[in-house]
């Protein structure tokens, strides 16, 4: 005769083997499930009718340079009556810039540092050495009519005393990929605060370095908003300490 334990545990073995495992809900990385990853709030569906956009035509490199870095740039995010002068270097085919004149503060500066770095993947030089200067301005007319992203994130935030910038996570160039939108790039979800003590932190100018060797593939002309949301959860979880929320 059977021993009644022996049978139970065979019933149950046999019943778990027949059940079906449900299917992981679709996620970017399923790693540190209980910690809240920055790609959360984003939608991961590529929009439709995706055309890849021209970004200079047959427009001179320094002129396609600075327009790049203008498309950039938010004025809204300046002090008031203030004046930022870059000298934009285009020396082979790597543009650099020298600060020439800041009327403002620290942080106006940083705001259009942060125009000529996230324009940067997407700007094409044809290797002549030539110089232009690149004018920012607070009262210049933005290509866009909402809320400067320094005031849409203090609005969201009013507990943070301390003072601070605020940076795009993923760079707004990435609208010329055409798989995410600049409407959320320029949106609340795609904001974090960098303390003004950290502006000449090494680990800001690194985390920028990364964003540029990412985008600068040879298939930079189209990368799937996923892999540019796993970018960002990545650079967001290395670089954490960088920002303040």
């Amino acid at each position: 005769m059977s021993n009644p334990l022996e049978i139970v545990s065979a019933v149950l073995v046999a019943s778990l083997l027949s059940m079906s495992v449900p299917a992981a809900a679709e996620s970017i990385d399923s790693a540190n499930s209980g910690q809240k990853k920055f790609s959360e709030s984003w939608s991961l569906q590529n929009p439709k009718n995706m055309v890849s956009q021209s970004r200079c035509g047959a427009m001179p490199d320094i002129k396609c340079c600075i327009a790049n870095i203008k498309n950039c740039f938010e004025p809204q995010n300046l002090s008031k009556n203030t004046t930022v002068v870059f000298r934009i270097h285009v020396v082979g085919h790597e543009p650099t810039y020298t600060v020439t004149k800041n009327s403002g503060t620290p942080a106006d500066e940083f705001y259009c540092e942060q125009a000529f770095w996230e324009a940067l993947p997407f700007i094409e030089v044809g290797g002549a050495t030539t110089n232009a200067d690149c004018e920012f301005y607070a009262n210049q007319v933005s290509k866009s009519d909402q809320v400067s992203s320094r005031k849409l994130y203090s609005e969201a935030h009013p507990e943070i005393r301390k003072k601070y910038v605020v940076i795009h996570v993923i760079p707004i160039s990435v609208q010329l990929l055409t798989s995410i939108e600049r409407e959320d790039l320029q949106s609340l979800k795609n904001l974090k605060a960098i303390s003004i003590n950290n502006l000449k932190s090494p680990l800001l100018s690194e985390f920028r370095k990364e964003w540029v060797a990412f985008l600068k593939t040879e298939e930079y002309l189209f990368i799937p908003r996923r892999d540019i949301l796993k970018e960002a959860d990545h650079l967001v979880k290395k670089y954490q300490s960088l920002f303040i929320d």
